[in-house]
Order: structure tokens, then C-alpha cells, then sequence
């Protein structure tokens, strides 16, 4: 029988799956009307996401967010998925996702929710950002009821430098709690992010997007991770987008180091309407954690 300690380094990877800046960042969008078909102010989304790992933990969720702009923005002459980035609009956005974690024989879920929201402006380069996110899971382990809460906080701050080219930096804080009725532990994790974007007109209809991420990450046993990582996307259209990224991760932490595969695409049905699908394949140095992720993604905007 594991001790229920064992299993607080597996809880803590589902954070990846919800308490992330891309969460709000990827909100989708779609509409009927011809307005929207270059301009749009509200979107809404929602996703399904499915994670197995060689450790035995099953995961599944959904989650729906809405997003409101101060200002319409506009997608014309540009690929529709980089809306948000190439309009520098201030915007708030609200989630609520849901988690059903197995752990071999054990399942666990609850419920995730996050507020966020950004300040940008077309006539001043700099932009900030901020993000609130709480879940709470229960379940049972070896007949004890087992408790789970995490908090992240985030904010970001980032300067552009022209209409394609960006650049910010990341500080997420996060405190967490397992709790059953023969133990129960706290701690808390620090993470320090550069991200760097840029997006290139390759033709007069064909753009990629290329982003890059450094990090460094440390948690309350003192425990250090390092990361670097490379995305790229190809527009062949406004419509239609196809993305490959590699992320190498070292550190302490034996079970977290290892390289990161991403594949996605996402394609727009109408300017308004999108579907996504992102294959996400991690390959641990230790060859015992590997995982892989699957996500959808639906999207309205108008």
C-alpha cells in the first residue's frame, strides 16, 4: 500500500493542466455575423483534456472560460489565432474547469478556478498582466479521505517592440495543501519565466509564429528546475495553423527531467469559429515518468 505522501509529487503535475498562463492566453472565439468577420470583442471556449502517465496517474478535465475586450479587435490581414497578441487590447477573463485524477486503484477530483485580466495599449509599448487561480480536490487513499488545495498567483510584465515583436517576464507563486486524516503537508513552489514572441510575415498570406521560454523554478524543499524551451507556428493561411516546440527541463527534481514534445493545430472553420487539438509528449531522463497529453479546443468569439 503507498503512503499517501508518495502521492503528493503526482498531484502537483496537475497544475500543468489548468493553473497556466496559456489557459487565459488561448481563450477561443466565433459568430455569424459579418462584424465579427473582422472584428470580435467576447470570446468564449472550452476544452477537454486527457493525461496519462508511466507512473500510473490517469487524468481527465474540461474547462470553460469567457473573455471580455475593452475594445473590439480586429483580425484582418492576420493569422485569426494571433488576435489577441497583435491587438493590444486590455481584456478580463474568468475559468472553471473541472479535474477526475485516478492514481492506480484511487481517484480524486474537484474544481479549478481562475480570474485574470491585462493591460495593454496601441500607443505605450509596456504591458502588464495578473492571474488568480484556487483548486480543490478530495478523494480517498487507502481508506483515508484525502484533501488537496492549491493556490497560484501570477503576474506578468512585458514591453513590445514593434507591432510583431514581444518580449515579458513571468512570476508565479504557488502554495499548496494535501491533507488526510494520518498526514498532511504544505509547501510551495516559485517560478520565474522569459518569454520571448515574435511573428513573421513569410508571404503576402503566410505567416509563422516563434516563441521562446526560459524558466527557473524552486520549491519549499529547496529543489531547483531549469528550463528552455522553442515553439513555432505556420500560418498558410488567416484560418489554419500548424505548431511543433521542444522544451528541455534539468534540475533536482529526477522525476520532471526530460524533454517536452508539442505538437498542435488549430484551424478556423469561419472567422469566428475554431477547433484546436495539441499533443503534448513528455520523455523523462530516467525513462519511468514518461506522460502524454491530449487536449481539444473549441472556440466562439463576437
Amino acid at each position: 500500500m503507498r503512503n499517501t505522501t508518495i502521492y503528493i509529487g503526482d498531484i502537483m503535475k496537475l497544475k500543468q493542466l489548468f493553473i497556466a498562463p496559456a489557459v487565459i492566453l488561448t481563450l477561443l472565439s466565433a459568430t455569424q455575423n459579418s462584424w465579427a468577420e473582422n472584428y470580435h470583442q467576447f470570446e468564449v471556449a472550452g476544452n477537454y483534456t486527457d493525461m496519462n502517465s508511466d507512473g500510473g496517474m490517469e487524468t481527465s478535465g474540461y474547462a470553460g472560460g469567457a473573455l471580455a475586450y475593452l475594445n473590439p479587435v480586429s483580425t484582418k490581414n492576420y493569422p485569426y489565432a494571433e488576435s489577441q497578441f497583435l491587438s493590444r487590447e486590455p481584456y478580463v477573463a474568468a475559468i472553471l474547469g473541472h479535474i477526475d485524477m485516478k492514481l492506480l486503484s484511487e481517484d480524486i477530483g474537484g474544481n479549478v478556478y481562475m480570474l485574470g485580466g491585462g493591460y495593454f495599449s496601441q500607443n505605450f509599448p509596456i504591458f502588464a498582466e495578473i492571474m488568480y487561480g484556487k483548486s480543490d480536490l478530495d478523494g480517498e487513499i487507502n481508506s483515508n479521505k484525502l484533501d488537496y488545495s492549491v493556490v497560484t498567483k501570477q503576474v506578468n510584465i512585458g514591453v513590445y517592440f514593434n507591432k510583431l515583436t514581444a518580449a515579458k517576464i513571468s512570476y508565479n507563486k504557488s502554495n499548496y495543501e494535501v491533507s488526510s486524516a494520518s498526514n498532511s503537508e504544505e509547501g510551495d513552489t516559485d517560478q520565474y519565466q522569459l518569454f520571448f514572441k515574435k511573428i513573421v510575415k513569410a508571404s503576402k498570406s503566410s505567416f509563422f509564429n516563434v516563441e521562446a521560454i526560459a524558466g527557473y523554478e524552486k520549491d519549499s524543499d529547496g529543489d531547483v528546475d531549469r528550463q528552455l524551451g522553442l515553439l513555432t507556428d505556420y500560418y498558410p493561411n488567416q484560418s489554419l495553423g500548424f505548431g511543433f516546440g521542444v522544451r528541455v527541463i534539468k534540475g533536482d527534481s529526477e522525476s520532471s527531467e526530460g524533454k517536452d514534445i508539442v505538437l498542435r493545430a488549430k484551424k478556423f472553420i469561419t472567422p469566428s469559429f475554431s477547433i484546436g487539438l495539441t499533443f503534448d509528449k513528455f520523455l523523462a531522463d530516467n525513462g519511468d515518468s514518461d506522460s502524454q497529453n491530449v487536449q481539444i479546443d473549441g472556440e466562439f468569439r463576437f
